[in-house]
């Protein structure tokens, strides 16, 4: 009887005529697992892991936030102890010191402020600042020239946390009632939800009340019946501690 070489090494060898059919299926069936599509529980995985990351880089920018604010409360409170303690040495609050050019050879008596115990002028507004740093009650030096509205730029201004600025504000009052002298800003780059934020971290959480009011002459968008807009994303709003 006549066998094929194939047929030869089949009767010669099966185990290897088995073995490779059993290398084909198994391939096969790899294959065919591979082309199959994700299980429900495998979906759910992943958006389970999605919306973990999702939900962490929205808490992470909350934090940030958070953290900036905090930064504008400290920034306020070292002002405001950098104020007393000019007073303290200089027997005058900054940037009304009738003396300043005295005190501070490198000032002409431009610098000088009217001496009536308050930072109440453009002039002293920026002034104040100047003095500080001379008396290096701050860090930086400034050039003491006046802002022009509610904008300073940062060689007159120190800047905040949040990107905008430390300003005395002059044009406007508390709307609510409060003894004061001076109106201390952080101005810019503030909606009134954080303001409202910054106001509990200091004070009450009320926009006309305590020692962190909103300026009666805010645009009403600011406020909702008498309080901050929690909802307003207008950025121009300004709320001021009142510097006792």
């Amino acid at each position: 009887m006549h066998m094929t070489s194939q047929t030869a090494r089949s009767v010669l060898h099966p185990t290897v005529t088995t073995t490779r059919t059993v290398v084909q299926s198994h391939r096969r069936g790899r294959h065919v697992r591979t082309q199959r599509g994700f299980s429900l529980i495998e979906l759910g995985l992943a958006l389970a892991v999605i919306a973990l990351i999702a939900g962490g880089i929205l808490k992470g920018r909350d934090m940030l936030a958070n953290a900036r604010l905090q930064n504008v409360v400290s920034q306020l409170g070292q002002m405001e102890m950098a104020i007393t303690s000019f007073e303290t040495r200089y027997g005058a609050l900054p940037g009304d010191m009738r003396t300043a050019s005295t005190a501070f050879g490198a000032l002409t008596s431009e610098a000088n402020g009217n001496g009536n115990d308050r930072i109440d002028t453009a002039a002293e507004a920026a002034r104040a600042f100047q003095t500080l740093g001379l008396a290096q009650q701050v860090a930086g030096q400034f050039d003491g020239v006046a802002p022009s509205g509610n904008t300073c730029p940062a060689t007159t201004c120190p800047q905040t946390a949040t990107g905008g600025r430390l300003m005395f504000m002059t044009g406007g009052q508390p709307a609510g009632t409060g003894s004061f002298r001076a109106l201390l800003a952080p101005v810019g780059q503030l909606d009134p939800r954080q303001l409202a934020e910054l106001d509990r971290k200091i004070d009450d959480g009320r926009a006309n009340t305590g020692r962190f009011q909103i300026l009666a002459n805010a645009p009403e968008a600011c406020l909702s019946g008498g309080n901050w807009n929690m909802g307003g994303t207008l950025d121009t709003c300004t709320g001021a501690l009142l510097v006792q």
